[in-house]
């Protein structure tokens, strides 16, 4: 496993301060237009060029069709009272969050997407947006998506 925390972290401002410096400008009542879609082009560019392609050494990597990248890994960095995530359960195609304690190194978590609850505002990217794809401590949750912090995992390429 290669460690890419940095590449991501670096990736995280990147889009954090692209989003706050231009889009969020954008006066988005006056046009018809949906300026999310415009950022969510320029965010999976950078993401598979200034991070994918860097630390495979220009190969890609395709999204799983459950939406998550399989070769990169996202590891909680437990405390020894554990670690506070979020799972997301669909109601009515939305998600509703709940808050769950993780205390194992047993959960294999895949990255999905960096997080923020809100695009009308300034983004901060404060959370990874993970999918679990194999548990011993959460079987019950194999398939759920997670929140987790973003300054508090690592990722890793495997």
């Amino acid at each position: 496993m290669k460690d890419i925390t940095d590449q991501i972290l670096d990736y995280r401002e990147c889009c954090r301060n692209i989003w706050n410096s231009y889009f969020l400008r954008l006066d988005w009542a006056e046009r018809e237009i949906d300026y999310r879609d415009y950022f969510e082009s320029i965010n999976t560019i950078l993401l598979e060029d200034t991070v994918f392609k860097q630390v495979t050494g220009g190969q890609e990597i395709q999204r799983h069709a459950n939406g998550y990248y399989p070769p990169i890994k996202v590891t909680p960095r437990l405390g020894p009272l554990g670690y506070h995530a979020m799972y997301g359960e669909s109601v009515d195609l939305h998600t509703q969050w709940h808050e769950i304690k993780l205390s194992s190194n047993s959960n294999d978590f895949r990255f999905i997407e960096l997080f923020d609850w809100t695009v009308e505002n300034i983004m901060d990217n404060q959370y990874v947006r993970v999918k679990l794809i194999d548990s011993l401590e959460l079987p019950e949750k194999i398939g759920y998506d997670f929140l987790v912090e973003c300054w508090s995992v690592d990722f890793f390429l495997i």
